[in-house]
């Protein structure tokens, strides 16, 4: 007889497995590599909307496999993520097609 794990599916408005999924992705590897990713793309890039960091984003993990998959949304949370609960990553004001251009802090204080 096999035993097989069930994992329950994550919603919003559930906040059980919203928690249970936010502790999980927690525990992983993929926030630090995408904080990573995300730092040194707007280091040697400059000012980006987040459609240009994940094209960016995109182009590097075709060099570096074990770079985790991330669609423009993963992009946009951890943006999000480094701008309000880290203070790495500031909005300029200024916007490109709409999107806002985002900066490291740091470059934008220096």
């Amino acid at each position: 007889m096999s035993t097989t794990s069930v994992t329950r599916m994550s919603h919003r408005s559930d906040p059980d497995t919203s928690h249970e999924a936010a502790q999980r992705v927690r525990r992983g590897d993929k926030l630090p590599l995408l904080y990573g990713a995300i730092t040194g793309i707007l280091t040697v890039d400059g000012p980006l909307t987040a459609k240009e960091i994940h094209t960016a984003y995109v182009e590097t993990r075709g060099e570096i496999v074990w770079l985790p998959v991330a669609d423009l949304q993963d992009i946009r949370r951890r943006l999000t993520e480094l701008q309000h609960d880290q203070q790495r990553v500031v909005d300029t004001g200024e916007r490109r097609n709409g999107e806002r251009i985002l900066a490291l802090a740091e470059a934008v204080a220096a």
